[in-house]
């Protein structure tokens, strides 16, 4: 039994090509291939640009932000100073007029 499936293979489902036409088409399938690849490569390489365009784009903008961010930081520095030193005139004033409202009421309680 053996002997008859091995002297009769059952036919398969693919006819065979002639040795020209399966080379043409292994040659087409690589051509296409090669194309798509290409293709691929160019599409990346363009892709690449722009996104290294894009990071430059960033880097100048995050340059410039911190630009902004130290001069904002330098005016605020510029606002506490002036805040305090308006406290301590303040302070200072306050302490002037409270003490000179003592002697003022000290002054007049010895004139009764």
């Amino acid at each position: 039994m053996k002997s008859a499936i091995l002297e009769n293979p059952l036919p398969s489902s693919i006819p065979s090509l002639p040795d020209n036409r399966k080379s043409n088409e292994r040659q087409l399938s690589i051509d296409q291939l090669a194309r798509a690849v290409g293709e691929h490569a160019l599409r990346q390489v363009e892709i690449d640009q722009r996104m290294a365009t894009r990071i430059l784009e960033l880097r100048d903008e995050l340059n410039t932000a911190k630009d902004e961010i130290r001069s904002l930081h330098g005016q605020v520095e510029q606002l506490i100073q002036g805040i305090s030193q308006g406290l301590v005139f303040a302070r200072s004033q306050s302490a002037r007029a409270t003490q000179n409202a003592f002697q003022s009421s000290a002054a007049g309680l010895r004139n009764r």
